[in-house]
């Protein structure tokens, strides 16, 4: 099940942001090692060319919830319905390190419907 939920247009260029929190104290997305994205179809196969894609950007610095995003171009990608999956290395303000996979579900529509 996804953590969050986007609707796109088909040829839409948009962020598709991560929120990583915790209950207690902070995280803080690590650079090292990158954080990276796969975009999978709705059976969970990978599409082609956008398989361990390094992120867009992410927040930097210790925060209650840190966001992690990829700028994605829906051109080429046919409606229907696609998970981005992210893997980021994160400290908490425990002092460990985790690696967090939080995704988003995404719907991609026709322009004209």
């Amino acid at each position: 099940m996804p953590d969050g939920y986007i609707q796109l247009r088909q040829g839409e260029i948009r962020p598709v942001v991560a929120t990583i929190s915790t209950a207690d104290g902070t995280v803080q997305v690590l650079g090292t090692p990158s954080p990276l994205c796969t975009l999978t179809d709705s059976a969970g196969a990978p599409i082609a060319g956008m398989s361990g894609l390094a992120v867009s950007g992410f927040d930097a610095g210790a925060a209650d919830s840190a966001r992690v995003w990829l700028t994605l171009v829906t051109a080429g990608l046919a409606p229907g319905f696609y998970t981005l999956s992210f893997t980021v290395s994160v400290l908490g303000s425990d002092g460990i390190t985790r690696v967090m996979e939080p995704n988003v579900g995404i719907q991609i529509i026709r322009i004209w419907e």
